[in-house]
């Protein structure tokens, strides 16, 4: 009987214990493109607020990015991405609020990490938007 409830208890302790784990990591997501061609092997980094930690990872050849981010970076959704737009004519760095991201739910991704989705970053073509309004 003892040890029944002791093992319960463990149970509990360990289920209590994998929701605080996950429950709050986060999946920054998007694509890097230069008017509509993806930027493949292009670093993403995004910062904290204080611009002090970084967390990078590189597109892959659709341009796409994904960055995961633990629970002990919960300050990062204060922070910006930067990276370097190699696209002609416009080749500088960007910066981008992390907070720019829609949040979504994403039922493919792991139970209790929430998702920030960027969508199609391409600076080039809001410039070419831009011009035609002008």
């Amino acid at each position: 009987m003892i040890h029944s409830l002791i093992f319960s208890f463990l149970i509990v302790i360990i289920y209590c214990y994998h929701l605080n784990d996950i429950s709050s990591k986060k999946l920054l997501r998007g694509y890097l493109q230069c008017s509509r061609i993806p930027l493949t092997n292009t670093n993403i980094t995004i910062y904290d607020e204080e611009g002090f930690t970084s967390v990078t990872n590189i597109t892959d050849k659709n341009g796409y990015f994904e960055i995961h981010i633990g629970k002990e970076f919960n300050n990062f959704l204060d922070g910006y991405f930067e990276f370097y737009y190699n696209c002609s004519k416009y080749y500088k760095n960007i910066y981008l609020d992390v907070k720019e991201g829609r949040q979504k739910n994403d039922s493919n991704i792991h139970h209790g990490e929430q998702v920030y989705d960027y969508g199609i970053l391409d600076p080039a073509e809001i410039d070419k938007i831009k011009d035609t309004i002008d």
